[in-house]
C-alpha cells in the first residue's frame, strides 16, 4: 500500500468508527425486533426491504447494521422517502457511501445532516440526494 493509500485507509477507518459511535445503527436482531411491532405488509422482511431498495446496510467486523433513521423515532413507521433516496444514491454509492452521506453535513440542507432532516422534510433530503449524484448544473 502506498503512503497515500495508507493515509486514505486510516481516514476511512476513523470515519467508520465515527459513524458507528452514533446511535444510528441496528443489528439484524434489533431491527427484526423493531419490525415485529410495525404494520408492514404480511411478507415484508429485512432481506426483502434491502432487495427492494427500501433499506441499506453496512458491514463492519463481520456484522451487518441497518440505519435506525429509516424509521420515524416517534412511532417507528418506515420513512417512505428512503426508498427513493436509496435508489438515487445507490446509483453511485454503496452502503458505506450512503452512511457517510446521511451522516455528513450538507449545504443543500443548511449544513444539517440528511439523517437529521429526514423525518421533517423528506422531500428536501431527496432533492439533496439528487444534487449529490448529479452535481450542480452550470449554464
Amino acid at each position: 500500500m502506498t503512503l497515500i493509500g495508507e493515509r486514505e485507509a486510516r481516514i476511512l477507518e476513523r470515519g467508520k468508527q465515527r459513524l458507528m459511535a452514533c446511535d444510528d445503527w441496528l443489528t439484524r436482531d434489533e431491527l427484526d425486533a423493531l419490525m415485529s411491532h410495525m404494520a408492514f405488509g404480511p411478507n415484508l422482511d429485512i432481506d426483502g426491504m434491502v432487495r427492494d431498495g427500501m433499506l441499506f446496510s453496512i458491514k463492519l467486523d463481520g456484522a451487518e447494521y441497518f440505519p435506525r433513521y429509516s424509521f420515524n423515532s416517534s412511532d417507528y413507521s418506515y420513512i417512505e422517502a428512503m426508498q427513493m433516496i436509496i435508489t438515487v444514491l445507490g446509483s453511485q454509492k454503496d452502503g458505506w457511501g450512503m452512511a457517510f452521506w446521511f451522516g455528513s453535513s450538507d449545504g443543500c440542507l443548511g449544513g444539517r445532516q440528511p439523517k437529521s432532516v429526514l423525518t421533517e422534510d423528506p422531500r428536501a433530503v431527496l432533492e439533496a440526494a439528487e444534487l449529490e449524484v448529479c452535481g450542480a448544473m452550470h449554464g
